[in-house]
């Protein structure tokens, strides 16, 4: 089958395209299943299948032909999935006054002008309606400047854990202000 494949790859290189058709076919069912286990459903592994073929076309003439080209396909194919992951992973959150910013503010209301302080005292109140494991990390945080390894090592959790608190404190705290102003 090496051998084969290799032909196959050498003939798509000297002007053969249509026969990619062939490899394409041949791997799909397995690098799909890659690419789920990667994205986790099925739209986003569909995508991911297709750019991996994709990729590995435009990249065929650096294929060095050492190894079989299902093992260099499958490995396009998780590097692109880890790619995607890192891009969505949680982004550190802003600092306070930017997420003063990204929270609903009173904006069309007569009392727009409200002073940062009240802001922030606001954002405050709205802090302490969070349980208690999403309070510590935002107010470790955003207020005590604590970067996330810091408050992993404070808590003793992980800094993906963290993270994640972070992400839902602040969805929290949107919902929160949302429901305050009303």
């Amino acid at each position: 089958m090496k051998d084969e494949e290799h032909g196959l790859i050498r003939e798509i290189l000297a002007g053969e395209h249509e026969l990619y058709r062939i490899l394409v076919d041949r791997y799909r069912p397995r690098v799909y299943s890659v690419a789920l286990k990667m994205a986790g459903n099925s739209v986003d592994a569909e995508d991911l299948a297709q750019e991996a073929f994709i990729r590995a076309y435009r990249s065929l003439p650096n294929y060095r032909f050492e190894s079989s080209f299902s093992t260099w396909l499958y490995r396009i194919t998780v590097n692109l999935g880890l790619d995607r992951k890192r891009k969505t992973q949680v982004q550190p959150l802003p600092p306070e006054s930017a997420l003063i910013q990204n929270l609903p503010t009173v904006v069309g209301l007569p009392e727009t002008s409200l002073l940062a302080s009240e802001e922030s005292e606001q954002v405050r109140t709205w802090v302490r309606e969070l349980p208690d494991k999403y309070q510590s990390v935002v107010t470790r945080y955003y207020l005590k400047q604590h970067s996330c390894d810091q408050i992993a090592t404070d808590l003793g959790i992980a800094k993906k854990t963290v993270e994640t608190r972070l992400y839902r404190a602040r969805k929290l705290l949107q919902s929160i202000g949302k429901r305050g102003i009303r």
